[in-house]
């Protein structure tokens, strides 16, 4: 018996079995599978762009909470709210949801917004915070010389203060801030780190400037001696030349009480001029009481008046330090000559303290 084929079209597949199509149904089944196809490539938005905005929208709040985000999120996110807001603009005036995609478009719009300043507050903290590293970085280059002047001191102290401006614009609840908080706390202690070595090096400077000043005076004595124009054998008296000394212990006392200033270059170079000074106004105490215990059976001739026992004074020190330094031998002991060798202590010290001035 032959077996007949029955075909339903509301059940298409699976019932056909192995029958054959007839050509009119293979025409109807591809109309139906066009039709379908053009409705999947139109997407949901065309035929509902309200709920397709609605989808946006929620795909974008759900990006942005639990904030910070870095700026790339911010930035899709807006994206999916302008992508919303447009869709809901197209919607036609003549539209059954033409009123709700109205009152959508104008809560999309504020939120839109708000997207965009969060987006630029994140791109304006990541920017402060790049150019609070770049000011600190010059502010480090700047000083990283073994003696830094005070002009250099002064740069890094701007540079510091540059930099933490820049990390106390950055705004809360962006990426950067916990970092930009974490590195103005530092950047505030490097700050008056540096402040502290301008400080000490002002202090080192007016030092190096007092001991200069004492130098040339003394110099400027010993100059008016040779010429005649001063009564003073050695171009000053004792009593200024005790303050002269005096004046120079104190400058040492305000650098000694700064660590900051101790650790500068020059503060070696200054102990040893100030001892030079201590060590000549010893040698000329000692002279001085030396006349005074002899002064019943020492002549009035100046030159052997000035003739110093070199018993009296740290000989060993004397010729350890200064070569230049004269001696007389008599027939007890030897002596040196008070005003020759005070200037020769004087003229080396000057020659050294030329090594701290300003090229």
């Amino acid at each position: 018996m032959k077996r007949s084929c029955l075909v339903l079209p509301i059940l298409i597949g699976g019932l056909l079995g192995g029958c054959a199509v007839p050509w009119q149904l293979r025409e109807s089944l591809a109309g139906a599978e066009a039709v379908v196809g053009q409705a999947a490539t139109r997407g949901p938005e065309v035929a509902d762009p309200v709920r397709r905005a609605r989808q946006l929208a929620w795909e974008a709040a759900v990006l942005v909470q639990n904030p910070p985000h870095p700026a790339q999120t911010w930035q899709t996110a807006k994206v999916k709210w302008r992508q919303a807001i447009q869709l809901l603009e197209a919607v036609p005036k003549a539209d059954d949801q033409a009123a709700i995609a109205a009152q959508k478009l104008a809560d999309y719009r504020q939120k839109y917004a708000a997207i965009a300043q969060r987006l630029q507050a994140e791109e304006t903290a990541i920017a402060a915070f790049e150019r609070g590293q770049t000011y600190a970085w010059q502010a480090a280059v700047t000083v990283r010389d073994a003696n830094p002047s005070t002009a250099d001191w002064q740069r890094a102290t701007t540079k510091w203060q540059q930099a933490m401006q820049q990390l106390e614009a950055v705004p809360a609840q962006t990426t950067v801030f916990d970092q930009a908080q974490a590195k103005l706390r530092e950047y505030r202690g490097n700050r008056q780190v540096v402040q502290q070595r301008l400080a000490a090096n002002q202090t080192v400077q007016q030092a190096i400037a007092q001991f200069a000043q004492v130098a040339e005076q003394l110099k400027t004595g010993q100059t008016k001696v040779v010429l005649g124009q001063t009564a003073e054998n050695l171009g000053i008296s004792y009593d200024d030349y005790a303050d002269l000394v005096r004046s120079l212990q104190q400058a040492m006392q305000a650098l000694e009480a700064s660590p900051a200033a101790q650790r500068h270059a020059a503060y070696p170079n200054l102990q040893a001029r100030l001892a030079d000074y201590e060590f000549a106004l010893t040698i000329w105490r000692a002279y001085r009481d030396h006349q005074q215990q002899n002064r019943f059976w020492l002549n009035g001739d100046e030159f052997y008046n000035q003739l110093l026992p070199l018993s009296l004074i740290d000989s060993d020190r004397l010729f350890k330090n200064y070569s230049n330094i004269k001696i007389y031998r008599g027939s007890r002991n030897i002596k040196i000559p008070l005003k020759f060798t005070l200037w020769e202590i004087w003229d080396q010290s000057r020659l050294e303290m030329a090594n701290l001035q300003p090229k």
